[in-house]
């Protein structure tokens, strides 16, 4: 497995993207996953989410297969290697995984499962004993960076960001460029108003911005 500078990836490339269990951050996500389907017409892309955001994933034009990593099972190892298998039986084994959350544990152990060539973001190595290293490429660098609100962020990372809005990070870290201020969603539209930018604050990625769909 190694860091994925923009390698092609074939004429048919099967995609593992992995999210959280949180809505907003699956909004977030959205325009990366429309982003590489755009990037690679012919491509299969595999969602690796929860049980909250299951409904969303479900509904999501974007996504060919999903699986709650996120959500009680009665035979939790049983579920991920049936669907990892399946997936693999009908699209091939998996070209590139894309971690969108880095600070899950579960999600370090998962991706470093499916065994892919290409890795952007965390997994642990294949050998399960520590985590990959990290590159040296401006997006690995901007990974590593712990102040992504800040102007100085953005002057850091100028050369290929245009705002720190969550979105386009997600995008850039892939080599996607598509319109990051469009997030789409399955869910009926709100029933009541919706101010034209949300902001999600927590305390590890403290500003998080997004258009309603």
């Amino acid at each position: 497995m190694e860091r994925f500078t923009n390698q092609p990836l074939g004429p048919r490339p099967h995609l593992a993207v992995f999210g959280s269990d949180k809505v907003g951050n699956f909004v977030l996500t959205t325009p990366l996953l429309r982003g590489l389907k755009e990037k690679y017409p012919a491509a299969t892309l595999d969602f690796f989410g929860g049980e909250t955001t299951r409904d969303l994933e479900e509904g999501c034009p974007y996504v060919d297969a999903r699986f709650s990593l996120y959500g009680a099972r009665d035979d939790y190892l049983a579920d991920l290697n049936t669907f990892v298998s399946e997936r693999r039986a009908a699209a091939g084994a998996y070209d590139l995984a894309i971690n969108c959350d880095e600070f899950s544990e579960l999600n370090l152990v998962v991706v470093a499962a499916v065994a892919p060539p290409y890795l952007v973001g965390a997994s642990l190595q294949p050998d399960f004993r520590r985590k990959m290293p990290p590159g040296d490429d401006i997006r690995d660098r901007m990974l590593r960076d712990t102040d992504w609100n800040s102007p100085d962020f953005l002057a850091r990372c100028s050369e290929i960001l245009g705002s720190n809005y969550l979105a386009e990070i997600f995008c850039q870290i892939a080599y996607v460029e598509t319109d990051y201020f469009r997030a789409e969603l399955a869910s009926a539209p709100p029933r009541t108003a919706v101010p034209d930018v949300l902001l999600h604050m927590t305390t590890t990625r403290s500003a998080k911005q997004w258009l309603p769909a």
